[in-house]
């Protein structure tokens, strides 16, 4: 390439599925997809002071990470094992096709959060950061 191609680091996530059967899975950082063509500045503003990344693991016959993205509204902050304060939307992606991670829903998040919902937007696991 020429002096001014840019190189994109990626970063991927390689995991045994047993024997000799191996994952791959491009990693995509949040900041990335915040800062795309995607979002106008509004957006960016309100998701880089807002949106908090969690990842939930749990085992029931194997080992699951959740990853949940939420944009809480002031009065449902800081509940941890609370009754949230009102009204909550939770954006689930499609198990296949194009919305096939949390981030589809992506540009319903201020829309929403303007009209007074708190936002979680889940990744199932196997799709987006979330893994089995």
């Amino acid at each position: 390439g020429g002096a001014g191609d840019q190189v994109r680091a990626r970063k991927l996530d390689i995991r045994m599925r047993g024997g000799e059967v191996f994952e791959m899975q491009e990693v995509v950082h949040d900041g990335t997809v915040i800062f795309s063509e995607l979002f106008s500045e509004q957006e960016r503003r309100l998701l880089k002071k807002e949106l908090k990344e969690q990842t939930l693991l749990f085992s029931i016959r194997d080992n699951f990470e959740v990853v949940v993205r939420t944009v809480w509204q002031e009065a449902a902050k800081d509940r941890l094992f609370k009754l949230r304060q009102g009204h909550t939307a939770v954006l689930l992606h499609d198990v296949g096709g194009a919305c096939a991670n949390g981030w589809c829903w992506g540009k319903l998040v201020r829309p929403l959060f303007n009209r007074g919902f708190s936002v979680v937007m889940l990744e199932w696991p196997g799709f987006g950061n979330s893994r089995y």
